[in-house]
């Protein structure tokens, strides 16, 4: 069985995944290809995110052999909220120039 081609990608949380050419499972082994030509192998530790066709899933891995991790510090933290502008708010002035 080939192993599922992927391109690394930085991840929100500021550390480095991947994005694949398929589709993949927690465990799956892939081949990570950088621009340069290097590649390495890498283990989904888990899938972020994946189209609905299932032909690219942005992933969490890790070194092939290496335990997943249990620590709490060392998982990924989900995104704050930002204190900034609600995504939900249009001001007043906004919503009659939509409204035309």
């Amino acid at each position: 069985m080939s192993r599922v081609r992927a391109k690394p990608s930085k991840l929100r949380d500021g550390t480095w995944g991947a994005t694949t050419s398929g589709a993949v499972q927690v465990g799956d082994t892939i081949t990570i290809e950088s621009q340069g030509g290097k590649a390495w192998d890498a283990v989904v530790a888990k899938v972020i995110w994946s189209d609905d066709r299932g032909e690219k899933c942005l992933c969490q891995t890790r070194k092939p052999g290496e335990a997943p991790s249990s620590n709490p510090a060392q998982q990924p933290q989900p995104r704050r909220q930002s204190s900034g502008v609600r995504a939900d708010y249009v001001p007043g002035w906004m919503s009659e120039w939509l409204d035309k």
